[in-house]
């Protein structure tokens, strides 16, 4: 069964894979847009993902550091390595157990998916088990494998959710996305901390550190895949209010599929929805994959050895029986995806992410610095790093602007909400020059 050219122990990825794996991460699977923030901040829903740049920048400033200190390493072995075999072993079940709830999760809700769009009157089970076959399949692969599986179906997903403004176009009624921040401040930040669920699935890219090398790439990989996929979702989102208003949105779990039932080119392409989901359905597998190898990655941390090839059938057979017995109907799994998401996100930041970094932190400041040549090639880098950051802050800025005088003048809210896309569009091209001008590590 263990076979030496499908399984070997250093595999390695492209930072452009990996980025196109954290943006699968964000719009893959079966996400549903959180309803409830509709009801929160109505038509200024779409503001609200303001909290998942926030989050991106953060969490590729923690992997970084972690590749910085512990080079060709995963999260897991990281954690064993820092706080030792007994209550490194209680983190990364901790840590299994998150990465478990949200296979459980896509698993179920791809089934949902499945029988929402193509097959109608399929059994929910039948559908769930021909998903968890096929990430099996994938399983008894190399990692490597699945990547370029991703690099070659995720394109065609982002490039359909790129068309869907102007295929949809004829359903817009702009007067659905006004007033622009005319929502309260608290309100809006409720809205956003309920988004941390949606974004807390990226702590998965941990999971793969190990496989990328330099840090750099780390950092800036996560940074263009994370802000470029988030871009995309408030697309999607200001597509979903435009066409349905946020009173309809409210209602309908998942919004964006039941869009593009709307789409009507002409006759000839009447069902042109089936081509869509056709290239939706890959990558909403894929990021079910993703997860899945980062469950045997780290039950693979506690015996040091590689023993996915053994566990990959029995383990994937199990949670398939588990994500059936869990959810008995949509409501379930969306109230997970929702409220126990921004549950699990903040237990596991709170006692596995924020210890790791403050232990690290401390030992850093005991061990001796090291300073490293390629000066150019960093300040290069740093230039657009600093740039991207200061157009997210720039974001920041004018949302704070228009809820202090969006309120009183309705023009206000329209011209923040147009400088906020504008600045949302120029992080995309500056995170993605980031990639560009990463610094190089030279091999000795």
């Amino acid at each position: 069964m263990n076979n030496s050219s499908t399984y070997r122990k250093t595999e390695i990825i492209s930072s452009r894979q990996f980025a196109w794996m954290t943006i699968i991460l964000i719009l893959g699977g079966g996400n549903f847009i959180p309803t409830v923030n509709y009801n929160i901040v109505m038509q200024d829903t779409w503001l609200t993902q303001i909290s998942g740049f926030i989050y991106v920048i953060l969490i590729a400033l923690f992997f970084s550091f972690l590749a910085q200190k512990y080079p060709q390493k995963n999260i897991f072995n990281i954690i064993f390595e820092v706080t030792g075999s007994f209550w490194g072993s209680i983190l990364n079940s901790i840590l299994i157990l998150f990465f478990t709830s949200i296979f459980l999760r896509e698993m179920y809700s791809t089934g949902i998916y499945f029988q929402s769009t193509v097959l109608l009157n399929t059994p929910i089970e039948v559908l769930v088990f021909i998903t968890a076959i096929l990430i099996i399949y994938f399983g008894h692969m190399s990692f490597e494998n699945v990547m370029r599986c991703n690099e070659m179906y995720a394109p065609f997903a982002i490039l359909t959710s790129l068309l869907l403004p102007i295929l949809l176009f004829n359903e817009f009624s702009f007067d659905l996305l006004r007033p622009v921040l005319a929502t309260d401040a608290v309100d809006f930040l409720r809205s956003s901390v309920i988004n941390m669920g949606l974004y807390g699935d990226l702590i998965v890219l941990g999971a793969f550190l190990h496989m990328l090398g330099p840090p750099e790439k780390i950092h800036s990989s996560i940074r263009s895949g994370g802000i470029f996929g988030i871009a995309v979702l408030i697309l999607l989102i200001v597509v979903v209010t435009a066409v349905f208003g946020y009173v309809m949105a409210t209602r309908l779990s998942l919004s964006y599929y039941a869009a593009i039932q709307l789409i009507h080119v002409s006759d000839f392409f009447d069902r042109l929805d089936i081509v869509i989901y056709s290239t939706w359905l890959p990558s909403n597998i894929l990021k079910i994959i993703f997860i899945y190898f980062a469950i045997l990655y780290g039950i693979g941390s506690f015996t040091k050895q590689e023993i996915r090839p053994v566990l990959n059938r029995g383990i994937g057979l199990m949670l398939f029986f588990i994500s059936i017995i869990a959810y008995d109907s949509v409501l379930e799994v969306y109230n997970l995806a929702v409220f126990g998401g921004v549950f699990h996100v903040v237990f596991v930041h709170g006692v596995v992410v924020i210890p790791l970094l403050i232990i690290l932190l401390l030992k850093a400041k005991k061990a001796k610095k090291k300073k490293t040549k390629q000066k150019k090639q960093h300040a290069t880098y740093t230039k657009w790093v600093w740039m991207t950051n200061s157009l997210i802050f720039l974001c920041l800025v004018f949302l704070g602007i228009g809820f202090i005088w969006a309120e009183r003048y309705y023009f206000v809210g329209i011209i923040c909400g147009v400088c906020f896309v504008l600045t949302v569009i120029l992080s995309t091209y500056t995170s993605w020059m980031e990639t560009k001008k990463t610094p190089q590590q030279k091999k000795v």
